[in-house]
């Protein structure tokens, strides 16, 4: 593969990752509770903390920022109880 073709494989992934996180931000605001139930038992946060670490796109990291803050805007104390539970603020504060 060319360099050209391997830097537009990149792109097209940051932008597929860009789009999912504005989704599931939407998903959040409109399905709260459902949203939490999915978020918690699939580890989400921990997925995307773990894709914040590894991946070196600026974008993609405030994309997980933003739907992290939706997360915490929703000011459901079973997210802060999980959250601190899991030690996932470190990355933050």
């Amino acid at each position: 593969m060319s360099k050209e073709t391997v830097t537009e494989f990149n792109r097209s992934v940051e932008t597929s990752k860009t789009i999912i996180t504005d989704v599931l931000q939407r998903c959040q605001k409109e399905h709260g509770f459902r949203f939490r139930i999915w978020a918690i038992n699939s580890d989400l946060v921990e997925t995307l903390l773990h894709t914040n670490k590894v991946t070196r796109s600026s974008v993609t990291n405030v994309g997980i920022v933003k739907l992290i803050k939706v997360i915490l805007k929703s000011k459901d104390d079973t997210y802060i109880k999980y959250f601190t539970k899991k030690k996932m603020f470190g990355p933050f504060i």
